[in-house]
């Protein structure tokens, strides 16, 4: 899966958020405030169709988008391409570098490890 550019990411964080079918007109108004033409919001969401993220629905002329893929997907795909491409696929070298960079302490690990972890 493909990563996401920051506009495209702006779109789909208010498909996620809403959680629901949009026409596009509701898609544009989100960027009221950043003078995005309609046309410009259009073309990413139908770029972001052919990319697979959204899918949509006939209503008369007008369509209704949707997402096909879930944030936490989007997130899976990105994090397992990062640890694939800078990591060679090593899970315990991640978990390693953030152990050593202080980022998880021994102690959150243990806890996930033994499931009472709490985000």
């Amino acid at each position: 899966m493909k990563a996401l550019t920051k506009r495209e990411n702006d779109i789909m964080e208010i498909f996620w958020r809403e959680g629901a079918s949009l026409f596009m007109s509701e898609v544009v108004e989100e960027f009221a405030h950043q003078n995005l033409h309609f046309n410009t919001v259009a073309t990413i969401v139908r770029g972001l169709e052919r990319k697979g993220f959204v899918g949509h629905e006939t209503f008369g002329h007008s369509f209704r988008y949707f997402p096909i893929i879930t944030k936490q997907e989007y997130g899976r795909s990105l994090l397992e391409n990062i640890i694939s491409r800078y990591y060679d696929r090593s899970y315990f070298r991640v978990v390693r570098e953030f152990v050593e960079n202080g980022k998880i302490s021994a102690e959150r690990l243990h806890d996930l490890i033994s499931n009472k972890a709490h985000y």
